[in-house]
Formats: structure tokens, C-alpha cells, sequence
């Protein structure tokens, strides 16, 4: 039996690779994967994230039709916050997010919900380096923890099912501007911490 194909969710893909593979190289997250990461190192990364999404998670907070399982960034690192006795940052950044049209959702949600597969190897890592928990003091980067799977399949035939209402050209370029917006923010703050040191 063939594999069921989705169209939509390649064109996302194949054209924000290039985006994608060069967050892995931000400075600012290299510690994620690095066996020395210090706490701080890490705390720096949350707050990062959770201005960062505070910005797109408000532009887009009144989309209809939105996916039933989506990811709640924001939600997960304030529950770190908490659970790290850390007080929550203010926010200072918040990105133009000019296009809030359905299309430009469905491109800032397959970036996030993504997200939440490459969270899964950066938890185990934080587990293992950090010695933290999942579900106890480790949520962002855990995402839906052993759920993980078939909530990104869920999400795979969300968007597929959504295709009509959706203009690929305006969800590719949404997408690609997420990674510029995190990319371009990410260089600050780490810009910032590096003056701090």
C-alpha cells in the first residue's frame, strides 16, 4: 500500500530547508546540543523563544479554523518559568507580523508545530545534560512528549484538509519570514548575552 502523500506539507518543507537548517546553526541555540550547556546558557534560550512567540502567538490568536492540537509555546515555557523559579521576561520584542491571513497561519504553524519533532532529540539532551525532567521542569522543548508522532501526522492531514483555503505561495513566503523574524531576533539576544558575559 502506498504511503499517503502531502503536497502541501512538501512545498513547506522543501522550500524553507535552507531557513531551517541554518537555525540549527544559530549561536544562540548551538549550547542546546552541546554537553557543557550551563543553566544560564539555557535560561537565556527559554526567554529567547517565549518573546519571540509572544509576538506571533497575538497576531494570530483570532485565525478561524485553527488546528485542533496546536502547540501552546508560550503556555510551555511560562509552566518552565515556573517550574525553574524563574521570573517571566518582559516583552520587548514583538515582530511585524503584517500578514494574518489563514495562509500566512497555516506557514507560522507548520514552523512551530516542527518545532515540536526536533524538540524531542534537544529534551533528551537536556535530560541528559541539564539532568532535567520532562513533564516536571522540562515542557517547551518536549512538546506533546510521547504524543509527539501522531499529533504531526493529525497536523499533516490539518493542513492537506485546509489546501483549498490555502494560497501556497503566501504560506511558503510566511513561513520562510518565521525564520528570518527568529533568526534576525535570536542574533540580538544573543548579541545581548554575549556583552553580558
Amino acid at each position: 500500500m502506498a504511503s499517503k502523500t502531502f503536497p502541501l506539507h512538501s512545498a513547506l518543507k522543501a522550500q524553507t530547508h535552507d531557513a531551517h537548517m541554518k537555525m540549527h546553526r544559530h549561536p544562540l541555540l548551538s549550547p542546546l546540543q552541546d554537553k557543557s550547556i550551563s543553566s544560564p546558557e539555557y535560561f537565556g534560550i527559554l526567554r529567547a523563544f517565549y518573546e519571540f512567540h509572544a509576538a506571533y502567538e497575538k497576531a494570530f490568536k483570532d485565525i478561524d479554523r485553527k488546528f485542533e492540537h496546536e502547540f501552546c509555546p508560550v503556555d510551555m515555557l511560562e509552566k518552565d518559568f515556573d517550574a525553574l523559579s524563574l521570573s517571566r521576561p518582559e516583552i520587548v520584542h514583538m515582530a511585524d507580523v503584517k500578514d494574518t491571513c489563514f495562509s500566512s497561519y497555516i506557514g507560522y504553524l507548520y514552523v512551530k508545530q516542527g518545532s515540536t519533532l526536533g524538540g524531542q532529540y534537544i529534551s533528551a539532551q537536556l535530560q541528559k545534560n541539564l539532568g532535567l525532567i520532562k513533564g516536571e521542569n522540562l515542557f517547551y522543548f518536549n512538546g506533546y512528549g510521547s504524543d509527539n508522532g501522531n499529533i504531526w501526522r493529525s497536523f499533516l492531514s490539518y493542513i492537506e484538509d485546509q489546501s483549498p483555503h490555502v494560497k501556497e505561495e503566501v504560506a511558503v513566503k510566511a513561513a520562510k519570514n518565521v525564520f528570518h523574524d527568529m533568526d534576525a531576533f535570536f542574533k540580538v539576544k544573543y548579541t545581548q548575552s554575549a556583552g553580558e558575559a
